[in-house]
């Protein structure tokens, strides 16, 4: 095998290997060391743990450990609650503005410690959660700290810039004049979509909130920020006017940090422990990914396959354009699996020879090259800081990250419902994207969780209604559990409630308390009979609203006894109609820029579902009649029983009864005069019922089912729930869906009905344990309090 052939082989391996969702760390070193082994010879193993420290990975691997602590130290703390609150004062007027402050801060913080990974892990620690805090959809602050982390790399001074011209013999201070232009343009151009995304899809800080603040609070949380701003400035400083190396200045960087957190917040042993945890895991992560990277790259060049890769160029006679077309080519594929500091050392042995050879100019290139670089960092579905990003923010799934993966993505919504109406209501949000955070008493939660049956120990009807959300424990009675949901509030799109009307204006979270604190907030209220009227304190179940809606009096059986629908109908639709209202509502505020109150009942859902039933007692002024399985206004339109089972048939349209009379061998019942047209068919349904029936028995269902479908004839089979789900229609429509619970394993659920083509709606997370993301959603939005256990 050729050089050349080992290389194609090694980079295809590579490639299925990451994209089938091992780890790029893992991936990388697994097939450097099996691809060393086989081809290199064990001997060649001895040089793994020097090619780690070796030449400028070394700097990397000590510095980054300490890098990560300083931004690990800053966001455990509250200095990065300060840091952002100082960046939306100052940039409160701008939509976006945190973003754009998070953009510009891992730009420096990545051009500073020379790894955009770094950067993703020490920045992305405090600001996705302070960011998300503020209402910034979880996508947009995901991305933007992957983004912004790549900027580091061009803008100066940047150490990925300074390794280029080492490496190739290249003035730094060119490199630094030619990489002003392009690197302000990537920063105005991140900043822009920053504010582009960020206009009417959420709430800036609240500014009731802010205005409330004291003067001098607000004096003094701009006092605790200025150390740390003044330690950027001493690092860059350090770094760059020759005082310290990259890892003594990422060590006293951390030492000085430590020292500020511990004498300005005084936090407890608890902070710290998590500081310890988080440096180690994303310490151990990114040093994984680059002492990979390193291995993977000196693989290549010990197996001669870099070098070979030269020569083939050079001897292909291609010409310049063509050449630097391959190139580009290569930097981008290589930008995906490699952090910049790898790439280079891989890269320029390959091709510096061409491009000297070609004329190119090396301060060209170098910029041309670390855009690449930057385009490769966060490339679906490998690049490496969406890697990093999923590692310190697991609750965003990549997919969020790269696309709209719901209609609702950056839709906030707290919900504070039980039972069935509101769940369902929340849980068609949550399928279409919106971050659904469920509210539960810490207690035992919502009741739902007690409704049997069971999988294991948890309710599977509480699974599937739950699914997509996230579960904060608080109990309401409390001022802090108000306390706690009015920040939510502060910057959430929709509010989603079903207790009885009176209840949350007693407890400080009604519609007029909460719109005063954020305009923009829909608020939908699902009750029994409404916040008006004279039965609005009344108590309602769906059993109520079917009764009083006429919905049981015509499903009354032949002796004139009322029947329940079997299906909580009113409970379901009540869910539909709050989502339609919620939807409605937002579609209007992004014209008028204002919330609004969506109040729906379960009595009006009922009555609002007897559509024939209503559209006959306006017509005659007559109670409907009880018909049973019978359709109201079309005949025939019913279930018949065939020798070997049960089918229903609709074929009252004109065209389909007269074929449907020839299906059933019986063409003398369309010239009957009991039958000659759909209306006396209609009063006639009784007879005409019996007729049919002589002649279904006389033949299997199977037979029944080919020859209506035929004909044309819309009919179907009445199936049992384990013969719906063997369905190959349903399950061509993937009405099941499988997802693994914490607790009770894989479970099966019900499928999104909506087919959407550009969002689809998705099961992305299972149903939440109860107060399982408690602290992760306290934290996030800045609360400390022991609010949930």
């Amino acid at each position: 095998m050729s050089e050349l052939e080992l290389g194609a082989l090694i980079l295809t391996v590579t490639t299925i290997v990451l994209l089938i969702g091992v780890p790029i760390s893992y991936g990388l070193a697994a097939i450097s060391i099996v691809f060393l082994f086989l081809f290199a010879g064990p001997s060649s193993l001895v040089a793994v743990p020097r090619v780690m420290f070796e030449e400028v990975n070394g700097f990397a691997l000590l510095a980054l450990p300490m890098f990560v602590l300083l931004g690990s130290v800053v966001g455990a703390s509250r200095a990065s609650a300060d840091l952002n609150d100082a960046a939306h004062r100052w940039l409160g007027w701008l939509p976006g503005g945190l973003v754009v402050a998070n953009i510009v801060a891992c730009g420096l913080f990545s051009a500073i410690c020379g790894s955009s990974p770094a950067t993703a892990a020490a920045i992305g620690r405090s600001g996705i959660p302070e960011m998300r805090a503020r209402g910034v959809p979880a996508w947009l602050a995901a991305g933007s700290i992957c983004a912004g982390g790549t900027l580091g790399i061009l803008i100066p001074p940047s150490v990925t810039m300074i390794i280029y011209g080492i490496s190739t013999g290249t003035s730094i201070g060119k490199l630094f004049v030619a990489g002003i232009i392009p690197g302000a343009v990537l920063v105005v151009a991140f900043s822009a979509y920053a504010v582009y995304a960020s206009r009417g899809q959420f709430a800036a800080a609240a500014p009731e909130r802010a205005a409330a603040t004291p003067q001098a609070g607000r004096t003094a949380a701009t006092l605790r920020v200025l150390p740390f701003l003044m330690l950027i400035v001493m690092v860059l400083v350090a770094l760059y006017g020759g005082i310290a190396t990259p890892s003594e200045g990422a060590a006293v960087a951390a030492l000085l940090a430590v020292l500020l957190v511990l004498a300005i917040y005084r936090p407890g042993m608890a902070l710290w422990r998590e500081v310890g945890r988080e440096v180690m895991r994303d310490s151990a992560m990114l040093l994984l990914i680059i002492a990979a990277s390193g291995l993977f790259a000196y693989m290549l060049s010990l197996l001669y396959v870099t070098q070979s890769f030269g020569e083939l160029m050079n001897a292909a006679g291609l010409d310049r354009w063509a050449f630097f077309s391959l190139v580009s080519a290569f930097l981008l594929v290589g930008g995906c699996f490699l952090p910049p500091v790898a790439l280079i050392l891989v890269v320029m042995p390959l091709i510096q020879p061409a491009l000297e050879a070609y004329n190119f100019d090396m301060v060209w290139f170098g910029v041309i090259m670390t855009i690449l670089m930057e385009i490769g960092l966060i490339t679906p579905p490998v690049g490496v800081n969406l890697f990093v990003i999923q590692g310190i923010a697991p609750d965003i799934p990549l997919r969020q990250i790269l696309e709209v993966s719901g209609g609702l993505q950056g839709i906030g919504v707290v919900d504070l419902t039980t039972f069935l109406s509101g769940p369902f209501c929340t849980m068609l949000l949550a399928d279409a994207g919106a971050d659904v955070i469920k509210i539960e008493r810490p207690d035992g939660g919502d009741e739902m969780r007690r409704i049997a049956p069971f999988t294991g120990k948890e309710s599977a009807a509480f699974m599937l209604l739950n699914r997509n959300k996230r579960s904060l424990a608080l109990d309401l009675k409390t001022a802090e559990g108000v306390t706690a949901v009015r920040r939510l509030v502060e910057s959430a799109d929709v509010l989603v409630e079903n207790f009885r009307p009176g209840v949350c204006d007693r407890l400080g979270l009604g519609y007029e308390a909460l719109s005063k604190l954020n305009p923009k907030l829909v608020y939908c209220s699902i009750s029994g009979f409404g916040a008006t009227g004279p039965y609005r304190d009344r108590g309602g179940f769906d059993l109520i609203a079917q009764s009083m809606s006429g919905l049981m009096a015509v499903n009354a059986d032949d002796a004139g006894n009322p029947r329940r629908l079997p299906i909580p109908i009113s409970d379901i639709c009540s869910g539909m109609f709050g989502a339609i209202g919620v939807l409605t509502a937002l579609q209007a505020r992004h014209r008028t820029g204002r919330g609004q109150q969506v109040d729906l009942s379960l009595l009006e859902t009922a009555v609002a579902l007897g559509v024939y039933e209503s559209a006959s007692y306006f017509a005659t002024g007559e109670r409907p009649k009880a018909l049973g399985e019978k359709h109201r206004g079309s005949a025939p339109y019913q279930a018949f029983q065939a020798s070997d089972g049960w089918l229903v048939v609709g074929a009252g349209p004109q065209n389909l009864w007269e074929k449907f009379c020839d299906v059933l061998g019986a063409p003398e019942l369309a010239r009957d005069p009991r039958f000659l047209d759909n209306p006396v068919r209609v009063r006639n349904s009784h007879v005409l019922a019996s007729l049919i029936q002589t002649h279904m028995i006389k033949h299997s269902r199977e037979h029944w089912l080919t020859a209506l479908e035929k004909a044309g004839i819309p009919a179907g089979p009445v199936l049992h729930h384990d013969e719906t789900y063997a369905d190959p229609q349903v399950q061509a429509r993937e009405l099941i869906q499988e997802i693994e619970h914490p607790t009770a394993g894989m479970v099966k659920l019900l499928g999104t009905v909506n087919k959407l083509s550009d969002t689809p709606n998705e099961i992305r997370r299972p149903a939440p344990l109860l107060g399982q993301h408690s602290q992760e959603i306290l934290a996030q939005y800045g609360l400390r309090a022991p609010a949930a256990e």
